[in-house]
């Protein structure tokens, strides 16, 4: 299938991407996918010689460039049940020899995937949360993926290093170090310009408290900006359909809620705060961050 509309969602960690994208998730005209199907551990890593010879390799090979691995499958198997992955396998290898790039492939899954899972036919507008992407050049993006359009969900960046911190000591037991937060800093400061200061063609930038404090007008710039029209479904976050708790690294909570725009005011270190201050003055202004 040619001919889809596709927008990634490529926010930092940390930053409200997932809740977009849940937000999204029943939209009537949108293929929205409650996994990231390409989310690799080489993901910011794709390897050139790979890409340009995608058409020749084996079909093993292709398969493993573009993500299925056992993350995938485990993933696959938990939203679709055992077997799932493997039927889904099967089919995509119908066809895919005759498949030329990693972007032609994309738009091949979501034909197989969405009628397969969902019940209903592909729809011409795709959204899917690829996190972390944005480590990565515009112009690399689209060559792996073609003609996609960009959006990126910003989170004041001391929030957003203070739910990392706590992500980091809950899934690998470390500890938030000089280094994590000077890295941090200037990826946020390039988010910032690509997206929201200078934006670049075709990119879309949208702030995470503006998403949990003016939802509606949020979701209507987003759905006019992917092409569709607005609709009330996307005032709830839910995963294929049904209602889904908030991706949080503190509470278990079951709906949107204002907690997490403040919370980093009691919990950062006034060190770590006034490094994020002093790097990120002039872009944390423009974007109202005071």
């Amino acid at each position: 299938m040619t001919g889809i509309n596709n927008v990634l969602l490529v926010s930092m960690a940390r930053s409200g991407g997932t809740l977009t994208n849940n937000l999204l998730d029943g939209h009537p005209a949108l293929n929205v996918f409650p996994l990231e199907f390409w989310n690799t551990c080489n993901k910011n890593q794709i390897r050139q010689p790979y890409h340009s010879l995608f058409r020749f390799l084996p079909q093993p090979i292709k398969l493993r460039e573009v993500g299925f691995h056992q993350r995938l499958q485990d993933m696959i198997e938990e939203l679709h049940g055992q077997g799932s992955y493997h039927n889904l396998v099967t089919r995509l290898q119908a066809d895919l020899g005759k498949i030329g790039s990693q972007s032609e492939f994309y738009d091949y899954f979501q034909s197989i995937y969405f009628p397969e899972f969902f019940g209903h036919p592909c729809r011409k507008n795709s959204f899917n949360h690829v996190a972390r992407l944005c480590e990565r050049s515009t112009d690399y993006i689209r060559q792996i993926f073609g003609p996609v359009r960009l959006a990126v969900s910003i989170r004041d960046p001391r929030a957003s290093l203070v739910s990392y911190a706590r992500n980091l000591e809950l899934t690998r037991g470390e500890s938030m170090t000089e280094e994590h937060v000077e890295s941090l800093c200037a990826l946020w400061r390039s988010v910032a310009h690509r997206f929201s200061i200078s934006p670049e063609p075709d990119t879309l930038a949208i702030r995470y408290e503006d998403v949990v404090l003016d939802t509606e007008r949020t979701m209507k710039h987003l759905c006019a900006f992917i092409g569709v029209d607005f609709h009330s479904i996307t005032l709830k976050p839910s995963r294929m359909g049904k209602p889904v708790a908030a991706n949080s690294s503190y509470d278990n909570m079951t709906e949107m809620t204002t907690a997490p725009i403040d919370r980093w005011r009691k919990m950062i270190d006034p060190e770590i705060r006034e490094l994020v201050e002093d790097r990120l003055k002039s872009e944390m202004e423009a974007l109202g961050y005071t």
